[in-house]
């Protein structure tokens, strides 16, 4: 029996190492369409300059608002404008980022920026999503964290596994790249500015939502660790055009879900902006920013 377990484990240990090896040299060594199970470009996938906004963050004084979430998040608070009204505030949106790594995000910074309040982007689409793509696009800054991978890890996913693999060896946060701007301007604390216009009129097949739980919980993790240590949590639903949001069926379930979890306020139960105010079918451009600002500045200022 002894013996037999002495085999079991040797041979597990060596299958561990072989598989480990093996995603080293398949993604050094092998055509990109042969490694599509593993990222091994040290670069920021998304166009949203990751790297220079979490970069940015790790010097970053305390500030009175911490704003996070997805797309939505780095495209919707101008920091400008928080800073114009007293507020001096930072920025740590990423393309795609699900509520799972929000929470991730929100303790690797909490702690360096101090804030008084804390505002989360809630992106209802985003709700029925797992993390790889957000994940994927943050990996090579944040590989190495043991936070991240566990993060990573709870629901297992083989292209994140195999690329914190790989990215252990031949990762470099130092010389991660980024994809250029067009047409946009990035802001210091972390906002990006576009003034370009949504020319497209849609048409979108109703849809429900169905909201990964997983999302809920981590959002009501960092809900309660805010609270503990005395900072203001505010969730905001940012502008869509009327169409988009309206083709989601079940708006009311989740405003009653996140009414439930923290003050909640969706822009969208006040009004839709027309598409002048949007650069694509789902963010609003600065002028839509300048407007949706005013009401989120103040829904703070009345608490």
């Amino acid at each position: 029996m002894k013996k037999f377990i002495t085999s079991i484990l040797f041979f597990s240990i060596f299958t561990i190492l072989f598989y480990f090896i093996g995603v080293l040299v398949a993604g050094k060594t092998f055509p990109k369409f042969l490694k599509r199970k593993v990222l091994t470009e040290n670069k920021i996938s998304a166009s949203d300059l990751s790297d220079k906004r979490y970069k940015d963050a790790d010097i970053a004084k305390p500030v009175d608002v911490m704003v996070i979430g997805s797309s939505h998040a780095y495209r919707g608070y101008d920091t400008r404008l928080f800073n114009k009204d007293g507020f001096g505030a930072y920025n740590l949106g990423s393309s795609a980022q699900t509520l799972t790594l929000t929470n991730f995000i929100y303790n690797n910074y909490v702690n360096k920026l101090k804030p008084k309040i804390l505002i989360i982007d809630i992106y209802p689409f985003l709700l029925t999503k797992d993390g790889e793509e957000g994940e994927l696009n943050v990996l090579p800054l944040f590989y190495s964290k043991i936070s991240f991978a566990k993060n990573s890890f709870k629901d297992f996913d083989v292209n994140i596994f195999n690329s914190i693999i790989y990215f252990q060896v031949f990762g470099n946060p130092k010389a991660v790249k980024n994809k250029k701007l067009k047409n946009e301007e990035y802001i210091p604390g972390g906002y990006i500015s576009s003034f370009k216009v949504n020319t497209e009129s849609k048409k979108y097949e109703p849809t429900v939502l169905k909201i990964q739980e997983k999302n809920i919980d981590a959002l009501k993790d960092i809900v309660a660790d805010a609270e503990k240590r005395g900072i203001q949590v505010y969730l905001f639903q940012s502008p869509l055009p009327e169409a988009r949001y309206k083709s989601y069926t079940n708006n009311k379930e989740i405003d009653s879900i996140m009414q439930s979890i923290a003050p909640y306020y969706n822009y969208n139960d006040v009004g839709f902006l027309s598409n002048d105010y949007f650069f694509d079918d789902s963010h609003i451009n600065q002028k839509g920013v300048d407007v949706y600002n005013k009401w989120v500045i103040e829904k703070i200022k009345k608490k």
